[in-house]
């Protein structure tokens, strides 16, 4: 009889051990799962942080304006005149596009 008791009370322990494995595992997970969390939602604020500067430079951008404002505008055989000479550039053969 002592014996059974001996080997239910070892058995009760080891489920003992194994739950409280468990439960140190659980809490490492969570421990991980709340860094993890915290780390994310720091991220998430340098991100609006980031997005509200760039909604503030574009706002700027727009206020200000082009930097061509007020500049003549080019027509679409002039830039194609411009384009052309800057390939044909040192070859010679831009001299002949000034002729015309």
């Amino acid at each position: 009889m002592n014996t059974l008791s001996d080997e239910n009370e070892k058995i009760e322990e080891s489920f003992e051990e194994e739950e409280e494995q468990e439960q140190d595992t659980s809490n490492a997970v969570l421990s991980k799962a709340e860094k993890i969390a915290e780390r994310i939602e720091q991220a998430n604020k340098k991100f609006e942080e980031n997005l509200q500067r760039q909604e503030t430079l574009h706002a700027k951008r727009i206020i200000a304006g082009r930097a061509r404002a007020g500049s003549k505008k080019i027509s679409p055989e002039e830039k194609e005149l411009a384009e052309t000479k800057k390939w044909l550039k040192g070859t010679g053969f831009e001299d002949m596009l000034n002729a015309e």
